[in-house]
């Protein structure tokens, strides 16, 4: 690899710090996913610095963004971390999809509203947003969904 090459391929960012990746990113499906790549390979411009800088990556680990840009290489931005880290860093900073925002999710924030005020039974109402009684539940004990008001 070419040190000098991949280090001329950023841009400091003065307000932030962040080191902006100018190169190529990942892409699927047509869609960018924003992290930067290197290389024939498509190696993580991020996992990159953070070797340059600060040393080897051991199994397992990943390469986090404290300042949650995925086009930061700044090392000073980087740390280690699994996927629990990753993902409670991700959650305590709220960049997490929750609620409308997953694909896959059946409730809206107005049918939640609906479920607290409503009188009718977890099954009734589950039959009705076609989900199970226990999702019901969830809901209205403030499990689930405990961002809505």
């Amino acid at each position: 690899m070419n040190i000098e090459h991949f280090l001329s391929r950023y841009m400091p960012e003065p307000n932030s710090g962040c080191w902006i990746w100018l190169g190529p990113t990942f892409q699927i499906r047509r869609r960018t996913m924003g992290y930067g790549r290197y290389g024939r390979h498509g190696v993580l411009a991020h996992r990159i610095s953070f070797e340059l800088h600060k040393g080897s990556i051991p199994v397992g680990q990943q390469v986090c963004h404290s300042c949650d840009n995925v086009l930061c290489i700044n090392p000073d931005h980087l740390f280690l971390g699994n996927d629990r880290i990753n993902s409670d860093d991700k959650v305590a900073k709220n960049r997490h999809l929750k609620g409308e925002e997953i694909g896959l999710s059946k409730l809206t924030e107005a049918a939640i509203k609906h479920i607290r005020v409503s009188s009718k039974s977890n099954s009734t109402l589950a039959a009705e947003y076609g989900v199970v009684p226990a999702t019901i539940y969830n809901v209205r004990s403030g499990r689930t969904w405990s961002w809505v008001k």
